[in-house]
């Protein structure tokens, strides 16, 4: 492979394998000096093999990695930063209770004459290094109080403060609301501007397109090619990333009239959080909730099904009224909720597949009290299978399989009590493009099947694309709900920013 002249970060030829699996294969690719390079694959494409190797946590099997033209070798994460190559992962690494200063210059605090910690030193410059942002927080704020987006921020300044010349973000976006990933965007178009090498691995298309310069693409753990993003477009971007043409998305049934009202919502609300939200749920359809972070499109579906107390207002289900005030309760009514922080709130990572599916399930496996295994296991094999979840073995840990492995297994646990109303929030968020088509398809079949399926998300193409009708949040009100058919970006993101004049429907009652 030739060395672009402006080349600054350089693999060639990295292997890497783990027992059964080949994570990388022979790949070869450079990122340049003032560049973004996008890195994209599908969940297992290798994508993050390839970051930890460049973060010095990975040893390659065979291949060289070339820093400004020198061949580098890093035993060690602080090998890796000290050469330069700074690794900004997808789960933060920074302790809440101290300040972005003690953040940003922990283990390589600035020493005085006498060996101790130059405090006066340590926040000017953590000082200066926030200045070229433009932050609205200073050196001394908490960085538990800081907002995502700026925790991001902070973990960026601590990459530059080890004089990092290669800087590489793992979805870096998918916490952050749309203004903090704008703000994002303008902070690495400026170290794009001042010579800094960025690699941007991301499973949102449309972010690629708007912030890389060019794109690389693995698959089956193997380079399939790198292009000018001037060149691509999100269809030949997924056609590369997958293999083979998506299908196109199945209809979402406009023609099929929606099924029995399986839940009615009046006068919902709870303190300043949300207030006044009504609506309908019915058999047959999927309804999806939009808004802008803090909307209080989460909270609403938390109070539905008794996780948050102190809401007030009727509910109803299948006609008749409901006084759900413990989950328990709500799941004794025939609901499931699928929380969108499935790794803290929904699995337990360091159990297996069949140990995750006995959770939500006890009552229906211990009869008389005694756990049956058999029921168990025949009951997560029913799932796993229908569900096409990848795993060599129902003993597998749920922290060895892919993100979009791990929403099946969370989703499947729960289809397994067969709910009436689904309630599923960020359904997607961090899966690949291929996983999320068919979390979307399963998400319409329950429909089809006549499941009442609540969705709460944040991607405003996946509303779209799964959606019967979209109810649109903003500020805890419901403003309008919306017919999925039809609806296009403009028309819902103005409903949720508030813009004046957007056109509503009539489907919203006083």
């Amino acid at each position: 492979m030739n060395q672009p002249s402006n080349s600054l970060l350089r693999v060639e030829g990295i292997s890497k394998a783990f027992p059964g699996v080949q994570a990388l294969s022979d790949v070869s690719l450079d990122v340049r000096a003032g560049e973004i390079l996008a890195l994209v694959g599908e969940n297992g494409a290798g994508k993050s093999t390839l970051i930890h190797i460049l973060a010095g946590a990975y040893h390659p099997d065979a291949g060289q990695i070339y820093l400004d033209g020198r061949e580098v070798a890093f035993g060690s994460t602080q090998a890796a930063e000290q050469a330069g190559v700074s690794v900004v992962f997808q789960e933060l690494s920074l302790v809440p209770n101290l300040s972005v200063a003690e953040n940003v210059f922990a283990n390589s605090q600035p020493l005085g004459a006498l060996g101790l910690i130059d405090q006066r030193a340590m926040y000017a410059r953590t000082k200066e290094l926030l200045d070229l942002f433009k932050v609205d927080f200073r050196p001394n704020a908490q960085v538990g109080r800081l907002s995502m987006g700026n925790q991001q921020m902070v973990e960026i300044v601590k990459a530059l403060a080890r004089n990092a010349k290669v800087l590489v973000l793992d979805e870096p976006t998918s916490s952050l609301t749309l203004q903090e990933a704008a703000r994002l965007f303008e902070r690495l178009n400026q170290l794009r501007g001042q010579g800094f090498a960025i690699i941007y691995v991301s499973h949102h298309l449309e972010e690629v397109l708007e912030i890389s310069d060019r794109v690389a693409v693995l698959r089956d753990g193997k380079l399939v090619g790198i292009r000018p993003t001037a060149e691509l477009n999100e269809h030949q971007i997924v056609s590369m990333m997958v293999g083979r043409e998506l299908e196109a998305f199945a209809d979402r049934g406009a023609e099929r009239e929606r099924g029995a009202e399986a839940m009615r919502v009046e006068g919902f609300s709870r303190g300043t959080v949300f207030e006044g939200v009504s609506f309908t749920l019915h058999e047959g359809e999927v309804l999806t909730f939009f808004g802008l972070v803090g909307a209080g499109r989460t909270e609403v579906a938390r109070a539905l099904m008794g996780l948050d107390s102190g809401a007030t207002g009727a509910v109803q289900l299948s006609g008749k009224p409901a006084h759900i005030t413990t989950p328990s309760a709500a799941m004794r009514a025939g609901m499931a909720y699928l929380s969108e922080d499935r790794k803290n709130e929904g699995l337990f990572l360091d159990k297996t597949i069949t140990e995750n599916f006995l959770a939500p399930n006890l009552q229906r496996v211990s009869p008389g009290g005694w756990l049956r295994w058999d029921a168990l296991n025949k009951i997560t094999t029913h799932y796993t299978k229908q569900l096409d979840v990848k795993t060599p073995s129902l003993k597998q840990k749920l922290r060895n399989l892919s993100g979009g492995n791990q929403q099946k297994v969370f989703l499947g646990q729960w289809l397994a009590r067969d709910p009436k109303i689904l309630i599923v929030d960020e359904p997607t968020r961090g899966i690949d493009v291929g996983t999320k088509q068919e979390i979307h398809r399963l998400l319409r079949e329950l429909a089809a099947g006549g499941k009442a399926v609540m969705v709460i998300s944040s991607d405003l193409p996946e509303a779209l694309r799964v959606s019967d009708r979209i109810a649109v949040m903003r500020e805890g009100k419901l403003v309008d709900i919306v017919p999925g058919r039809g609806a296009t970006e403009e028309q819902i993101m103005a409903l949720a920013a508030g813009v004046t004049g957007a056109k509503q429907t009539e489907e919203v009652r006083a």
